[in-house]
């Protein structure tokens, strides 16, 4: 009686390991069969599927965003936009078939059949959307895009160029180009020690501005020298006045006219809001014309925010160009 208890036992734990084996085979490849849903053609990942975390999280490595050169956007608004500036789509990562058929409809007018023919489309548990996604409401619909390589500058551009100096806040860099490019300047080019302007925060700030607007990232300050015209006016943007002589500041309103009749091209220089400009920035700027541009406020306030500072400055200098000019 002892051994057939034993052996049935040993059957039961047979059959149990290979239903769980089956199991585990048949997980697995869930993920390999393709489904279509109102003609559709996707790719459905069950909940935490690790195709999904790969994907997100390799784009989101430096090294790899570098070599592969892959961005994500996020939101129907933020995707149409990069796809009006002729960004190249990759993948469509969704939860609801209904709401990706209907802006399907609306792309589809705008870049065609053979765009939205190449778009890979991959159904996930909205649980996992939810999770990769970098904003505090889902938006439903995360993309992933070939970064643009080159942007080319617009024929209505002002003769300046901006330098960002070390701005480490994605939302503020994303302000930074928004204003930009509403004027729009020439170019904008970015130092090492600022942060990514292809982080989903700062493409989020920007509403779409980083789309359309010529920057360089990752530059040495060698390279910026190389780059600025050694008879450019340099401007710089700093309310600590203590480390500049008298002689040096301009309040942002009384830039001499001779300065926009005699002079080609500006350079705008804006530091992070805590530390100021960098001493690189100040060196660079002392080996051509330079000023500084002062914004008088409220001695209660401590100073103004980085892109609300430039918008002043910029503005200004359109003002007085379109009056000289």
């Amino acid at each position: 009686m002892l051994n057939k208890i034993r052996f049935n036992t040993t059957l039961i734990r047979t059959i149990t390991n290979c239903a769980y084996n089956f199991n585990k085979v048949h997980v697995a490849s869930s993920t390999d069969f393709n489904e279509v849903d109102s003609g559709i053609q996707f790719k459905k990942l069950r909940l935490n599927d690790k195709e999904l975390s790969e994907t997100i999280l390799t784009i989101k490595s430096k090294k790899r965003k570098q070599r592969d050169q892959k961005i994500i956007i996020e939101g129907n608004v933020l995707i149409k936009e990069a796809l009006k500036a002729h960004l190249k789509p990759d993948k469509f990562i969704f939860s609801d078939i209904r709401k990706l058929n209907d802006f399907y409809k609306d792309i589809t007018k705008l870049v065609g059949n053979n765009v939205v023919n190449s778009i890979e489309n991959l159904r996930v548990p909205q649980t996992d959307l939810t999770f990769y996604s970098a904003l505090t409401t889902c938006p439903g619909l995360i993309a992933i895009f070939d970064k643009p390589q080159q942007i080319a500058k617009k024929p209505n551009a002002l003769p300046i160029t901006v330098i960002s100096d070390g701005c480490k806040e994605p939302n503020n860099v994303g302000a930074l180009i928004r204003v930009c490019n509403s004027l729009p300047i020439s170019e904008l080019l970015l130092p090492k020690g600022n942060v990514d302007i292809w982080d989903t925060k700062s493409i989020r700030g920007s509403s779409g501005s980083v789309f359309h607007l010529p920057t360089q990232t990752q530059l040495t300050w060698e390279e910026i020298d190389q780059k600025i015209g050694p008879d450019d006016l340099v401007l710089i943007a700093d309310n600590n006045l203590r480390r500049y002589n008298s002689e040096s500041v301009l309040d942002y309103d009384k830039i001499p006219d001779d300065l926009i009749t005699t002079k080609g091209h500006f350079c705008v220089i804006v530091g992070g809001e805590s530390q100021g400009i960098s001493k690189e920035a100040l060196t660079f700027a002392k080996s051509r014309n330079w000023k500084v541009v002062n914004i008088p406020i409220e001695s209660t306030a401590n100073s103004l925010n980085i892109s609300n500072a430039l918008a002043i400055i910029l503005f200004e200098l359109r003002r007085k160009f379109n009056l000289l000019l």
